[in-house]
């Protein structure tokens, strides 16, 4: 597990998990990293709106697929958005799929993994 993995574990563990609603954040570093609170969507896709101070950056999206998802396959996949989303601003999405209880990481370049 890296550094960056276990910020982001951290943040899952501030969730709900078991909501049916999907939930999203972004971790931010600058000398160090945190994760933001997270914001809960209705359903599908989600916004978020990020204000970063000086001197930081997005390292990482963070979010749930809820297994009442019922868009396509999502509740176990990464969603076509997520993998675009990570690519264009190059950072990781990691994603609590409900239905597996698993974590999983996409980077871009690099691939899938599951986080345990």
């Amino acid at each position: 597990m890296t550094p960056l993995d276990a910020i982001v574990m951290l943040a899952f563990q501030s969730m709900n998990l078991q909501d049916t609603h999907e939930q999203a954040t972004v971790v931010v570093c600058a000398e160090e990293c945190r994760a933001l609170p997270a914001s809960r969507q209705n359903e599908g896709n989600f916004r978020l709106y990020v204000q970063l101070k000086p001197g930081e950056r997005i390292a990482a999206i963070v979010h749930t697929h809820p297994s009442s998802n019922v868009m396509w396959d999502e509740s176990e996949k990464f969603s076509p958005d997520d993998k675009q989303m990570a690519d264009s601003m190059h950072v990781p999405s990691y994603v609590y799929f409900a239905k597996l209880n698993q974590v999983r990481v996409y980077e871009p370049k690099v691939g899938e993994r599951v986080i345990d």
